[in-house]
């Protein structure tokens, strides 16, 4: 089955799963993640991305709030910056 969720995912999709497979990331860790690995893409991509995932349920956001996170159940996708992205189950088994 993980295969066939792989099929439906851009490159770039998957390499942002990549980058939270070990834990929450925010926008820019993501940035320097994929700027590390070389992958090429646009800002306007990469929030497509990111909106893309939230949508079909293989990323969750959280919002700093004082010393701690709190999920966001109904992302502004206008405030991705603001956010702190992890992995769901779905987003696990795409990997």
């Amino acid at each position: 089955m993980a295969k066939a969720v792989k099929e439906r995912l851009t490159e770039l999709q998957m390499e942002v799963l990549d980058c939270l497979s070990d834990d929450q990331e925010d926008l820019e860790q993501i940035r320097n993640i994929l700027r590390d690995k070389q992958t090429l893409y646009t800002e306007t991509e990469l929030r497509e991305s990111l909106k893309i995932l939230i949508q079909r349920g293989y990323l969750r956001c959280h919002e700093p709030k004082g010393f701690t996170l709190q999920r966001v159940e109904h992302p502004d996708f206008r405030k991705l910056a603001r956010y702190w992205f992890e992995l769901t189950d779905q987003g696990r088994s795409a990997l």
